[in-house]
């Protein structure tokens, strides 16, 4: 089931293309997920027993609903030459109609001549403390995507939606030297947060020209770069500081929450005031 959600993330909901509303099964050396939407692709790989090579499309929505509802037990997944497809497992029995997996389109091949490895923890906090500035404004189409800048053997996460900006570093070890800049939809990147868990196992990150690869080796994940010159957000942040505050950010974030309970929802924007008292009061 976990595999069928990752690969629902990339599944067309509005498409002309009435195949893109479907998953790519095939079936070989295990069984292979894929949901493409000509923006985002995702592939997941799991093992199965397979007693026959073979692929076949199912519709997204209801193979989803089909397998989520199904006992705890193993589940049998048939196809004929017709493209009918039955799903088997304990006593339920389910016959749905699929589609050829010829007419499906191939994830784009990332050719990439350099490659990042970091852990998937720290990619995936990086993506979850940035992705909320990263505009929704479709004529600012730069800023609907997460730049991505890898220099001096430290990685930069940087959004911004013209109110906010949000930076996150970290310092990458390794042999990685060649630096790279590159920007990536913001809900890309979302689905790649989801994906990735919370351990020490690596990820592989593999810019193209045109698209990037993320890959965990049970499932990767292709994406369209978003082409463009991204804003410069060091010229953007404040040369210098007339008071700096340093405190428990947990602290902070639990006070906010309760001055907001008093706010008033219908206003779009409304000021948020820093007072101390004293030193040791916020």
């Amino acid at each position: 089931m976990d595999s069928i959600n990752i690969v629902s993330k990339a599944v067309a909901t509005r498409t002309p293309m009435p195949i893109l509303d479907g998953i790519l099964m095939s079936a070989s050396d295990g069984l292979t997920l894929t949901g493409y939407d000509m923006e985002t692709g995702i592939e997941s790989r799991m093992e199965a027993d397979i007693l026959a090579s073979g692929s076949v499309v199912v519709p997204a929505r209801v193979f989803t609903e089909i397998v989520r509802r199904l006992p705890e037990d193993d589940v049998f997944i048939d196809t004929d030459d017709k493209y009918m497809v039955k799903v088997e497992s304990g006593s339920s029995s389910f016959n749905i109609r699929g589609l050829s997996a010829d007419d499906y389109p191939a994830l784009p091949i990332v050719e990439h001549d350099h490659s990042l490895f970091l852990e998937q923890k720290m990619l995936k906090d990086m993506i979850q403390q940035t992705k909320f500035a990263a505009s929704t404004d479709d004529s600012r189409p730069i800023l609907k995507g997460i730049n991505v800048i890898f220099e001096n053997g430290g990685l930069t996460l940087v959004t911004i939606d013209g109110f906010r900006l949000a930076v996150r570093k970290e310092k990458i070890t390794g042999e990685q030297q060649e630096a790279m800049q590159f920007i990536v939809p913001a809900r890309a990147m979302e689905d790649v947060s989801h994906v990735l868990n919370d351990s020490d196992d690596m990820v592989t990150i593999g810019p193209s020209h045109n698209y990037v690869l993320f890959d965990t080796g049970d499932v990767k994940i292709v994406s369209r770069l978003i082409q463009g010159e991204f804003l410069n957000y060091k010229s953007i942040l404040p040369s210098g500081n007339k008071t700096s505050l340093v405190t428990d950010p947990q602290i902070l974030l639990s006070a906010i929450e309760r001055a907001s309970i008093v706010i008033d929802r219908d206003e779009k924007r409304f000021p948020v005031t820093l007072e101390t008292p004293d030193e040791d009061t916020l």
